[in-house]
């Protein structure tokens, strides 16, 4: 199980690394966007487990969950950028 806890961890290091958009976008009232995000992210999920939870196990569960929680972290992103030109992520810390 070592390797499912790997792709676990990979996925939440990008999450936290993308910042609190979910929470921005929810409370600057675009929380259609942040509801239709998550919608995507979860049909990708039971998408991405149907394919590879036969083939690999609880290693296929895990990548297809790291997967889909980095890929709804870094939708997020985008769209707190494009929508309200506000930057939540560490990245983008610059020095003045």
């Amino acid at each position: 199980a070592w390797l499912a806890l790997v792709f676990l961890s990979v996925g939440n290091l990008v999450t936290s690394i993308t910042g609190p958009a979910a929470l921005v976008l929810n409370m600057t009232g675009h929380q259609d966007t942040t509801a239709k995000a998550l919608g995507a992210a979860a049909i990708g999920n039971v998408a991405l487990n149907a394919l590879l939870v036969p083939r690999y196990g609880i290693a296929g569960a895990a990548f297809a969950t790291a997967l889909s929680t980095g890929s709804l972290s870094i939708l997020l992103i985008y769209f707190v950028t494009a929508r309200l030109e506000i930057r939540t992520s560490i990245l983008s810390f610059r020095r003045s």
